[in-house]
Order: C-alpha cells, then structure tokens, then sequence
C-alpha cells in the first residue's frame, strides 16, 4: 500500500465522519453520536454539503476547457507555427525549449 492509497483512505474517513453528521443533522442532531470524536468535528456535515455543491461549478469548468483544447489548439496554432517559421525556428526546438528540455 502506498502513500496515495494511504492519503485516500484518511480522506474516506473524514468524508464518512462528515457525510453521517449531515445525515444526523436533519434527524434532531450529531451531537450524541459524534460527540465522542470532538467537539471540532460537530458541524462538518455543513462543510461536506458546501463542498459537494461546489463540484457542479468545478466540474463544468474542467469540462469547458477540455472541450475547448482543440478549438484553441487550432486557432492559436494557426498563427503560432507560422510565426515561429518566420522567426527563423522550427516548432520543434520550441516545444522543447518550453518543456526544459
């Protein structure tokens, strides 16, 4: 087991601490049953929801620009590679020279 299975697995945690206090919170309260954890962790429910309801806007930008990356790619490439031949490079060295290469 490595490091990122070990990562994942604290935040599953957290993420199931803070999903039952959601989930007991509409029921009259956590406070009884996670009481026993802290008194830090009461209300994480509320920060889980605010999370959640965050990756709708989150994800749709990761997807907008997915969707774009070709549209630019060819938009931008069209004047890019032609101006870099007239400079007197090859897109090649260019691409290496941005990579650190």
């Amino acid at each position: 087991m490595g490091i990122n299975e070990i990562i994942m697995y604290i935040m599953m945690f957290f993420m199931l601490i803070a999903a039952v206090d959601r989930v007991l919170s509409q029921f009259g309260g956590s406070a009884r049953f996670l009481g026993k954890f802290g008194k830090s962790i009461e209300g994480s429910g509320g920060q889980f929801e605010e999370g959640f309801m965050a990756m709708g806007a989150l994800g749709l930008a990761m997807v907008g620009m997915t969707a774009l990356a070709p549209v630019l790619a060819h938009v931008l490439g069209a004047g890019y590679y032609p101006g870099i031949r007239n400079a007197g490079r090859k897109p090649i060295h260019v691409r290496r020279y941005a990579a650190g290469l």
